[in-house]
């Protein structure tokens, strides 16, 4: 359910080949399911969809500065060194389901020595869920609680 732009991953490489601590996100667009085209993208250097920040009831919402730190990355769309994804130790293996993953991973890659950046110039468009359009419908079921429980998790 994403379009990565033809050279998304050019700085995405660079990035982490400088530091096989970083953990690199795209900008993420929009993507239109019934064409399969992107559509919002930001002017290039105007930032985007890529950041977010971790409130107290253990939520996380998008934001934009000008740095390219992320603090709380969305999850899914990112890139990772093999070598920091086995030290970090990878997925939480008692997480359920869906939900908190991206919380506990930006968690553990800024407490054990890593960073999480953005690529300013790397684009993915997402699909994201709208319920009046079929075709954006989890064709899989999050029991309900497990991601509560899962960022609960994260957190402690």
């Amino acid at each position: 359910h994403v379009k990565p732009d033809p050279n998304w991953w050019r700085t995405i490489q660079s990035q982490i080949a400088d530091n096989y601590r970083r953990v690199v996100v795209p900008i993420i667009t929009a993507l239109n399911v019934d064409t399969w085209q992107e559509f919002n993208r930001p002017p290039p250097g105007a930032g985007g969809m890529s950041k977010c920040y971790l409130t107290w009831d253990i939520e996380f919402k998008w934001f934009e500065d000008d740095t390219p730190y992320v603090p709380i990355m969305s999850g899914g769309l990112l890139a990772m060194s093999r070598q920091w994804w086995n030290e970090t130790g990878g997925y939480d293996t008692e997480m359920y389901g869906w939900g908190g993953e991206n919380i506990d991973q930006s968690l553990r890659i800024w407490l054990c020595g890593g960073e999480i950046v953005t690529a300013p110039d790397s684009y993915v468009a997402h699909m994201w869920r709208d319920g009046s359009k079929p075709k954006t419908v989890a064709k899989y079921h999050v029991p309900p609680g497990s991601v509560y429980k899962n960022r609960q998790r994260a957190a402690k």
